[in-house]
């Protein structure tokens, strides 16, 4: 039972992995770069270099379009406005990976 839980977990993880990969290369990369390396604009915080906390956190108060950090509120909006949370929290595990 221990071993199939186990196998499990790797199994929902790489979903979530390629998943997320995927949200990254067609919607993130233009901005944060391809391991979201990059500052937006010069402006943003990296993002692969934050807590799964603070990326769920901040995608869905971007999402419901509380948040504005530098202006950008509409910009991340307009990205991620049409994920799921469940894609959101794929891609908040996934983020800090990419280091």
């Amino acid at each position: 039972m221990k071993k199939i839980i186990i196998i499990l977990f790797f199994s929902l993880s790489l979903l979530f992995a390629r998943e997320a990969k995927t949200i990254i290369s067609s919607v993130c990369y233009g901005c944060h770069g391809d391991k979201m390396e990059l500052s937006c604009y010069g402006v943003s915080k990296i993002a692969n270099t934050l807590s799964e906390e603070y990326i769920k956190s901040a995608l869905l108060q971007y999402k419901s379009g509380s948040k504005s950090d530098y202006g950008l509120g509409d910009i991340m909006l307009s990205q991620i406005g049409g994920l799921s949370n469940k894609e959101i929290e794929a891609l908040a595990l996934y983020i800090p990976t990419l280091k």
